[in-house]
């Protein structure tokens, strides 16, 4: 077996090549999956900017864990004769879940709380998503330049909801709170 010693071919190149170009690969780094920033603000001003979690800017300093989609393509097969392929159908953004550490005054559970009376009113009647729409922004950044070098960025209008809410005797840890987010346009903002 030829592992490249010498002027033997190493993956195609020479030992030296193959050295040059595994050394630029590895000056490209990594991203981090820890070093993102989250962002929550009102849309076009609406009442949301009175919920605790965006009003004191506390939702991008206690969101603990996000996956966020991003692309949304779906597919569908379709038969060519003796074959299948795979044709584009549309794009959709489907929900996705922040969890979020709770302050001692429960700073996120009554965001939550409030949020619902922004959706509902106490008659049954449901508001438009104006009144209670939010921004979402999410950013990577690099952590050897600081949190104003960010390479990938992305904004969605969202609403949120929860699902339930977990505690336990036993468990003395914080407790984080899964927010479910569903998107109401990719591309508004």
């Amino acid at each position: 077996m030829n592992l490249g010693r010498g002027n033997n071919v190493f993956y195609g190149f020479t030992a030296s090549e193959a050295l040059s170009y595994f050394k630029s690969i590895y000056e490209l780094g990594t991203q981090n999956k820890a070093y993102y920033i989250i962002n929550l603000e009102p849309y076009e001003n609406n009442a949301t900017a009175q919920l605790p979690m965006i009003a004191n800017n506390l939702a991008g300093l206690l969101a603990s864990d996000i996956e966020l989609p991003v692309n949304g393509a779906t597919f569908e097969q379709k038969k060519v004769g003796a074959m299948n392929i795979s044709l584009f159908n549309d794009i959709q953004f489907s929900q996705f879940t922040i969890n979020f550490i709770d302050t001692r005054k429960n700073d996120i559970l009554n965001s939550i709380r409030k949020y619902r009376d922004l959706i509902c009113n106490p008659n049954g009647t449901v508001n438009e998503p104006a009144k209670y729409a939010m921004i979402l922004s999410f950013a990577f950044f690099d952590s050897s330049l600081g949190r104003d070098v960010i390479w990938y960025r992305d904004r969605l209008l969202v609403a949120m909801s929860m699902e339930s809410l977990q505690g336990s005797a036993k468990d003395p840890s914080p407790n984080e709170l899964p927010i479910l987010f569903s998107v109401l346009d990719p591309y508004i903002i």
